[in-house]
């Protein structure tokens, strides 16, 4: 199975879930047309844009560079140590390696939108 088949599996069982636990989920195919529809830019060439940012940012993080985009947000690497943890149901202890994740951390504009909009929501509803 090639890596865009697991991608594939993995998005529809991330949206069934996300859909259960939001609501709903703008998926991969609805943010492209929405972007090429506000920028003006077919949407293939959209498309390879937004596949081009996810590149560089994967790219800076595995160089463990942070990458800011304004009004939007950053992503930043994040090291996690070697760990000795304890297996729930033998009571082994494991050496869990060491590894590298990625932390996102939303702009004050981006957390200023979501409030605005959702204070709208919830006043809407009442």
């Amino acid at each position: 199975m090639g890596r865009t088949e697991k991608n594939v599996i993995f998005a529809k069982s991330l949206s069934k879930t996300a859909s259960k636990q939001y609501g709903s989920i703008m998926d991969n195919k609805n943010f492209i047309e929405r972007l090429s529809a506000r920028c003006g830019i077919e949407a293939e060439k959209v498309e390879r844009l937004v596949e081009d940012l996810g590149e560089i940012i994967g790219e800076s993080i595995v160089e463990e560079d942070c990458v800011a985009i304004p009004s939007f947000g950053s992503f930043e690497a994040k090291k996690k140590m070697e760990r000795v943890v304890v297996h729930p149901s033998s009571g082994r202890k494991l050496l869990v390696p060491p590894k590298l994740t990625i932390s996102f951390r939303p702009s004050g504009a981006l957390r200023q939108r979501v409030r605005a909009c959702s204070s709208k929501n919830v006043n809407a509803g009442t």
